[in-house]
Protein backbone atom coordinates (compact mmCIF):
# COMPACT_ATOMS: atom_id res chain seq x y z
CA UNK A 1 0.00 0.00 0.00
CA UNK A 2 0.82 3.00 -1.22
CA UNK A 3 -0.93 5.08 1.40
CA UNK A 4 -3.63 4.07 4.18
CA UNK A 5 -6.72 5.04 5.24
CA UNK A 6 -8.83 4.00 8.81
CA UNK A 7 -11.70 5.00 7.36
CA UNK A 8 -14.36 6.58 9.14
CA UNK A 9 -17.20 9.19 9.03
CA UNK A 10 -15.17 13.04 7.74
CA UNK A 11 -15.92 15.52 9.56
CA UNK A 12 -14.78 18.03 7.75
CA UNK A 13 -17.75 21.11 6.80
CA UNK A 14 -20.28 19.34 10.10
CA UNK A 15 -21.53 21.68 12.08
CA UNK A 16 -20.06 22.09 15.62
CA UNK A 17 -23.90 20.80 17.30
CA UNK A 18 -24.62 18.52 13.93
CA UNK A 19 -26.21 15.46 14.65
CA UNK A 20 -23.80 13.67 13.14
CA UNK A 21 -20.70 15.10 14.77
CA UNK A 22 -22.47 14.60 18.29
CA UNK A 23 -23.31 10.76 17.24
CA UNK A 24 -19.74 10.49 16.32
CA UNK A 25 -18.22 11.61 19.71
CA UNK A 26 -20.69 9.45 21.17
CA UNK A 27 -19.08 6.47 19.07
CA UNK A 28 -15.32 7.81 19.86
CA UNK A 29 -16.58 7.23 24.15
CA UNK A 30 -18.07 4.13 24.05
CA UNK A 31 -16.12 2.15 21.27
CA UNK A 32 -12.58 3.23 23.23
CA UNK A 33 -14.33 1.19 25.87
CA UNK A 34 -14.76 -1.82 23.78
CA UNK A 35 -12.32 -2.15 21.20
CA UNK A 36 -8.57 -2.64 22.12
CA UNK A 37 -7.42 0.95 22.37
CA UNK A 38 -7.51 2.35 19.02
CA UNK A 39 -10.26 4.68 18.34
CA UNK A 40 -9.14 7.79 18.78
CA UNK A 41 -10.46 11.56 19.36
CA UNK A 42 -9.64 14.54 18.25
CA UNK A 43 -6.22 16.05 18.84
CA UNK A 44 -4.89 13.12 20.58
CA UNK A 45 -1.46 11.94 18.79
CA UNK A 46 -2.04 9.29 16.40
CA UNK A 47 0.18 7.83 13.26
CA UNK A 48 0.32 10.37 10.47
CA UNK A 49 -1.56 10.50 8.00
CA UNK A 50 -4.70 8.34 9.56
CA UNK A 51 -7.67 9.42 9.45
CA UNK A 52 -9.49 7.81 12.51
CA UNK A 53 -13.50 8.47 13.61
CA UNK A 54 -13.15 11.06 10.60
CA UNK A 55 -10.20 13.75 11.86
CA UNK A 56 -8.15 13.94 8.92
CA UNK A 57 -4.21 13.98 9.69
CA UNK A 58 -1.37 13.60 7.37
CA UNK A 59 -0.63 10.85 4.94
CA UNK A 60 0.75 7.59 6.21
CA UNK A 61 3.59 6.11 4.07
CA UNK A 62 3.59 2.62 4.73
CA UNK A 63 1.62 0.10 6.88
CA UNK A 64 4.69 -0.13 9.19
CA UNK A 65 3.87 3.66 10.20
CA UNK A 66 0.90 1.70 12.30
CA UNK A 67 0.51 0.26 15.68
CA UNK A 68 0.70 -3.82 14.57
CA UNK A 69 -1.74 -4.04 17.38
CA UNK A 70 -4.41 -1.88 15.01
CA UNK A 71 -4.47 -4.99 12.40
CA UNK A 72 -4.94 -7.80 15.46
CA UNK A 73 -8.81 -8.63 16.05
CA UNK A 74 -10.55 -5.87 17.74
CA UNK A 75 -7.41 -3.70 17.33
CA UNK A 76 -9.68 -1.24 14.46
CA UNK A 77 -12.97 -0.14 14.10
CA UNK A 78 -13.03 0.93 10.37
CA UNK A 79 -10.75 -0.03 7.44
CA UNK A 80 -7.49 0.56 6.41
CA UNK A 81 -7.12 0.76 2.65
CA UNK A 82 -5.13 2.52 -0.33
CA UNK A 83 -7.49 5.14 -1.09
CA UNK A 84 -10.62 7.23 0.83
CA UNK A 85 -12.61 6.38 -2.25
CA UNK A 86 -12.52 2.65 -1.63
CA UNK A 87 -15.09 3.41 0.96
CA UNK A 88 -17.91 4.48 -1.53
CA UNK A 89 -20.34 3.36 -4.05
CA UNK A 90 -18.26 3.72 -6.86
CA UNK A 91 -15.88 0.72 -6.25
CA UNK A 92 -19.14 -1.59 -6.44
CA UNK A 93 -19.88 -1.56 -9.91
CA UNK A 94 -18.06 -2.11 -13.33
CA UNK A 95 -17.63 0.66 -16.04
CA UNK A 96 -20.15 0.65 -18.48
CA UNK A 97 -17.64 -0.42 -21.78
CA UNK A 98 -14.81 -1.77 -22.01
CA UNK A 99 -12.74 1.67 -23.01
CA UNK A 100 -14.29 3.77 -19.89
CA UNK A 101 -11.97 5.94 -18.05
CA UNK A 102 -11.27 5.94 -14.54
CA UNK A 103 -8.83 6.88 -12.12
CA UNK A 104 -5.67 4.56 -10.12
CA UNK A 105 -7.71 3.88 -7.28
CA UNK A 106 -10.39 2.33 -9.31
CA UNK A 107 -10.83 -1.65 -9.92
CA UNK A 108 -12.76 -3.05 -12.54
CA UNK A 109 -11.92 -6.32 -11.43
CA UNK A 110 -13.04 -5.45 -7.92
CA UNK A 111 -16.03 -4.76 -8.65
CA UNK A 112 -16.74 -7.64 -10.59
CA UNK A 113 -15.95 -9.55 -7.88
CA UNK A 114 -19.01 -9.21 -6.06
CA UNK A 115 -20.91 -11.15 -8.54
CA UNK A 116 -24.65 -10.65 -7.67
CA UNK A 117 -24.61 -8.82 -4.43
CA UNK A 118 -24.77 -5.40 -5.75
CA UNK A 119 -27.66 -3.56 -7.06
CA UNK A 120 -27.37 -3.92 -11.23
CA UNK A 121 -25.67 -0.65 -12.36
CA UNK A 122 -22.07 1.17 -13.46
CA UNK A 123 -19.66 3.43 -12.18
CA UNK A 124 -18.34 6.13 -14.82
CA UNK A 125 -16.10 8.75 -14.48
CA UNK A 126 -16.40 10.98 -17.45
CA UNK A 127 -19.60 12.08 -19.54
CA UNK A 128 -19.37 9.11 -22.57
CA UNK A 129 -19.29 6.62 -19.94
CA UNK A 130 -22.14 8.33 -18.35
CA UNK A 131 -24.35 8.23 -21.68
CA UNK A 132 -23.49 4.72 -22.42
CA UNK A 133 -24.43 3.51 -18.25
CA UNK A 134 -27.60 5.28 -19.24
CA UNK A 135 -28.51 3.70 -22.53
CA UNK A 136 -27.77 0.56 -20.84
CA UNK A 137 -29.76 0.91 -17.49
CA UNK A 138 -33.09 2.17 -19.14
CA UNK A 139 -32.63 -1.31 -21.75
CA UNK A 140 -33.09 -3.38 -18.93
CA UNK A 141 -35.03 -1.91 -16.30
CA UNK A 142 -36.84 0.95 -18.06
CA UNK A 143 -35.62 4.25 -15.28
CA UNK A 144 -32.01 4.95 -14.20
CA UNK A 145 -31.65 6.85 -11.21
CA UNK A 146 -27.47 8.36 -10.84
CA UNK A 147 -25.61 9.19 -7.53
CA UNK A 148 -22.68 10.71 -6.35
CA UNK A 149 -20.50 8.44 -5.56
CA UNK A 150 -19.42 9.35 -2.09
CA UNK A 151 -22.62 11.06 -1.46
CA UNK A 152 -24.90 9.34 1.36
CA UNK A 153 -28.39 9.44 3.10
CA UNK A 154 -30.48 10.08 0.05
CA UNK A 155 -28.04 13.20 -1.66
CA UNK A 156 -26.26 13.35 -4.45
CA UNK A 157 -28.66 11.36 -6.41
CA UNK A 158 -31.88 11.86 -9.53
CA UNK A 159 -34.21 10.06 -11.10
CA UNK A 160 -33.25 10.59 -14.59
CA UNK A 161 -35.98 11.59 -17.02
CA UNK A 162 -33.72 11.53 -20.52
CA UNK A 163 -30.01 11.88 -21.88
CA UNK A 164 -30.94 15.81 -21.78
CA UNK A 165 -31.48 15.77 -18.15
CA UNK A 166 -28.47 13.82 -17.52
CA UNK A 167 -26.03 16.07 -19.27
CA UNK A 168 -27.71 19.30 -17.05
CA UNK A 169 -26.81 17.08 -14.19
CA UNK A 170 -23.64 16.20 -14.80
CA UNK A 171 -22.55 20.03 -16.26
CA UNK A 172 -24.44 21.33 -12.94
CA UNK A 173 -21.72 18.53 -10.65
CA UNK A 174 -18.68 18.27 -12.47
CA UNK A 175 -16.57 17.80 -8.90
CA UNK A 176 -18.76 14.25 -9.06
CA UNK A 177 -15.94 12.88 -11.36
CA UNK A 178 -13.64 12.83 -8.70
CA UNK A 179 -15.25 9.92 -6.66
CA UNK A 180 -17.30 8.86 -9.74
CA UNK A 181 -21.13 8.32 -10.33
CA UNK A 182 -22.89 5.28 -10.05
CA UNK A 183 -25.64 4.64 -12.56
CA UNK A 184 -28.86 2.14 -11.28
CA UNK A 185 -32.34 1.29 -11.88
CA UNK A 186 -34.99 3.25 -10.30
CA UNK A 187 -36.92 0.98 -7.91
CA UNK A 188 -40.33 1.77 -7.07
CA UNK A 189 -42.14 0.17 -3.72
CA UNK A 190 -38.93 -0.45 -2.49
CA UNK A 191 -37.57 -1.39 1.49
CA UNK A 192 -34.08 -0.77 2.61
CA UNK A 193 -32.39 -2.97 4.55
CA UNK A 194 -28.79 -2.79 6.80
CA UNK A 195 -26.64 -5.52 7.57
CA UNK A 196 -23.58 -4.91 9.38
CA UNK A 197 -20.18 -7.55 10.66
CA UNK A 198 -17.76 -5.69 13.49
CA UNK A 199 -14.91 -8.03 14.73
CA UNK A 200 -14.40 -7.34 18.22
CA UNK A 201 -12.28 -7.95 20.86
CA UNK A 202 -14.87 -10.76 21.71
CA UNK A 203 -15.35 -11.72 18.05
CA UNK A 204 -17.69 -11.02 15.31
CA UNK A 205 -20.65 -9.10 15.51
CA UNK A 206 -23.47 -9.63 12.77
CA UNK A 207 -26.35 -7.51 12.29
CA UNK A 208 -29.15 -7.39 9.83
CA UNK A 209 -32.63 -6.11 10.39
CA UNK A 210 -35.18 -3.03 8.46
CA UNK A 211 -34.89 0.27 8.62
CA UNK A 212 -37.26 2.92 8.52
CA UNK A 213 -37.92 6.48 7.87
CA UNK A 214 -40.17 9.22 10.22
CA UNK A 215 -41.13 12.79 9.15
CA UNK A 216 -39.36 15.65 10.99
CA UNK A 217 -41.79 18.61 12.47
CA UNK A 218 -40.63 20.01 9.36
CA UNK A 219 -42.61 17.26 6.88
CA UNK A 220 -38.88 16.13 5.84
CA UNK A 221 -38.35 12.39 6.15
CA UNK A 222 -35.27 11.60 8.48
CA UNK A 223 -33.81 8.82 9.73
CA UNK A 224 -36.14 6.60 11.88
CA UNK A 225 -34.05 4.00 13.09
CA UNK A 226 -34.55 -0.22 12.32
CA UNK A 227 -35.64 -2.91 13.89
CA UNK A 228 -32.32 -5.48 13.92
CA UNK A 229 -31.38 -9.02 14.82
CA UNK A 230 -28.08 -9.29 16.05
CA UNK A 231 -25.43 -12.91 16.94
CA UNK A 232 -21.59 -12.75 18.53
CA UNK A 233 -20.81 -14.63 15.32
CA UNK A 234 -19.80 -14.11 11.29
CA UNK A 235 -22.40 -12.72 8.90
CA UNK A 236 -22.86 -15.85 7.21
CA UNK A 237 -24.16 -17.65 10.57
CA UNK A 238 -26.29 -14.62 10.43
CA UNK A 239 -28.65 -15.69 7.81
CA UNK A 240 -30.07 -19.25 9.99
CA UNK A 241 -32.24 -17.06 12.25
CA UNK A 242 -33.97 -15.74 9.52
CA UNK A 243 -35.60 -18.59 7.57
CA UNK A 244 -39.28 -17.04 7.24
CA UNK A 245 -37.95 -13.79 5.66
CA UNK A 246 -36.49 -14.33 2.64
CA UNK A 247 -35.63 -10.50 1.76
CA UNK A 248 -33.42 -10.84 5.41
CA UNK A 249 -31.50 -13.88 3.97
CA UNK A 250 -31.22 -12.40 0.51
CA UNK A 251 -29.79 -9.33 2.11
CA UNK A 252 -27.12 -11.16 4.01
CA UNK A 253 -25.84 -12.95 1.02
CA UNK A 254 -25.86 -9.51 -1.16
CA UNK A 255 -23.52 -8.36 1.31
CA UNK A 256 -21.54 -11.44 1.85
CA UNK A 257 -20.78 -11.53 -2.39
CA UNK A 258 -20.11 -7.70 -1.61
CA UNK A 259 -17.54 -7.91 0.65
CA UNK A 260 -15.56 -9.61 -1.39
CA UNK A 261 -14.67 -6.27 -3.31
CA UNK A 262 -12.24 -5.18 -0.40
CA UNK A 263 -10.73 -8.29 -0.63
CA UNK A 264 -9.92 -7.86 -4.32
CA UNK A 265 -8.50 -4.22 -3.05
CA UNK A 266 -6.42 -5.50 -0.20
CA UNK A 267 -8.01 -3.53 2.76
CA UNK A 268 -7.79 -4.67 5.70
CA UNK A 269 -11.67 -4.50 7.32
CA UNK A 270 -13.05 -4.72 10.39
CA UNK A 271 -16.27 -3.18 10.48
CA UNK A 272 -18.77 -3.07 7.15
CA UNK A 273 -22.29 -2.13 6.78
CA UNK A 274 -24.02 -2.28 3.96
CA UNK A 275 -27.92 -1.03 2.79
CA UNK A 276 -29.42 -3.39 1.08
CA UNK A 277 -32.62 -2.18 -1.23
CA UNK A 278 -35.26 -4.66 -2.54
CA UNK A 279 -37.89 -3.41 -5.19
CA UNK A 280 -39.20 -3.40 -8.41
CA UNK A 281 -37.93 -1.70 -11.64
CA UNK A 282 -39.94 0.26 -14.02
CA UNK A 283 -40.52 -3.10 -16.04
CA UNK A 284 -41.76 -4.50 -13.04
CA UNK A 285 -39.00 -6.84 -12.54
CA UNK A 286 -38.04 -7.52 -8.57
CA UNK A 287 -34.44 -6.38 -8.27
CA UNK A 288 -32.26 -6.70 -5.04
CA UNK A 289 -28.59 -5.58 -4.28
CA UNK A 290 -26.26 -3.49 -2.28
CA UNK A 291 -26.35 -0.15 -2.90
CA UNK A 292 -24.37 1.69 -0.63
CA UNK A 293 -21.26 0.86 2.00
CA UNK A 294 -19.61 2.59 4.65
CA UNK A 295 -16.52 1.26 6.55
CA UNK A 296 -17.34 4.41 8.92
CA UNK A 297 -19.60 5.18 11.76
CA UNK A 298 -23.04 4.93 10.26
CA UNK A 299 -27.05 5.55 11.38
CA UNK A 300 -26.37 1.88 12.76
CA UNK A 301 -23.47 2.76 14.89
CA UNK A 302 -25.80 3.01 17.94
CA UNK A 303 -27.18 -0.46 17.42
CA UNK A 304 -23.61 -2.10 16.54
CA UNK A 305 -22.33 -0.33 20.34
CA UNK A 306 -25.87 -2.09 21.74
CA UNK A 307 -24.75 -5.44 20.42
CA UNK A 308 -20.89 -5.36 21.62
CA UNK A 309 -21.76 -4.12 25.09
CA UNK A 310 -24.47 -6.91 25.11
CA UNK A 311 -22.04 -9.67 24.29
CA UNK A 312 -19.37 -8.42 26.95
CA UNK A 313 -21.52 -9.87 29.53
CA UNK A 314 -24.18 -12.04 27.78
CA UNK A 315 -23.21 -15.31 26.21
CA UNK A 316 -25.85 -17.11 24.35
CA UNK A 317 -27.72 -16.46 21.06
CA UNK A 318 -29.04 -14.08 18.88
CA UNK A 319 -31.00 -11.10 20.09
CA UNK A 320 -33.07 -8.39 18.89
CA UNK A 321 -32.13 -4.61 18.53
CA UNK A 322 -34.57 -1.19 18.27
CA UNK A 323 -32.90 2.03 17.24
CA UNK A 324 -34.84 4.73 17.22
CA UNK A 325 -33.90 8.45 16.06
CA UNK A 326 -36.31 10.80 17.60
CA UNK A 327 -35.94 14.32 16.21
CA UNK A 328 -38.67 15.91 19.02
CA UNK A 329 -35.78 16.62 21.52
CA UNK A 330 -38.04 14.28 24.30
CA UNK A 331 -36.26 11.88 26.06
CA UNK A 332 -35.89 8.65 24.58
CA UNK A 333 -39.12 6.09 25.14
CA UNK A 334 -39.34 3.67 27.86
CA UNK A 335 -37.44 0.91 28.03
CA UNK A 336 -34.60 2.19 25.61
CA UNK A 337 -31.16 3.23 26.74
CA UNK A 338 -29.77 6.77 25.90
CA UNK A 339 -27.13 6.78 23.46
CA UNK A 340 -27.60 10.43 22.22
CA UNK A 341 -29.86 13.56 23.39
CA UNK A 342 -28.55 16.99 21.77
CA UNK A 343 -31.99 18.45 23.49
CA UNK A 344 -32.77 18.31 19.43
CA UNK A 345 -32.29 14.91 18.58
CA UNK A 346 -32.35 11.54 21.04
CA UNK A 347 -31.00 8.28 19.72
CA UNK A 348 -32.15 5.41 21.87
CA UNK A 349 -31.31 1.49 21.79
CA UNK A 350 -33.26 -1.35 23.06
CA UNK A 351 -31.85 -5.15 23.36
CA UNK A 352 -33.90 -7.89 23.70
CA UNK A 353 -32.79 -12.09 23.84
CA UNK A 354 -34.85 -13.63 21.41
Amino acid sequence: MNANVLMLYPQEGLPPDSTIRHKNQAAVRQLAMLMNGHVFEHGERVPAGTMVMGYPLEVVATTTDLPKSILEPGGLYGAIVESDNHGHKAVLHALPHGDAPSPDWYSNSAASASGEGTMPGFSFFDHHSGLHAFDRVVADHGQARLKIANEQAGRGQWVVDDKDHLKRILSSNPNGFASGFVMEPHLHDHEVMVVSQVQTPLGFISLAGHCYDVIDSNGKAKYGGAELTAINQPLEDLATHFGGNRLLREAIRAATETNRVFEVLGATVSKFTFDVVSGNDSKGNHTLGVTDTSLRPTASTPAEIAAMKYYATHTGGPVSISLRYDYTGLPVAQGFDTFLNTGKVTIGTRVSPI
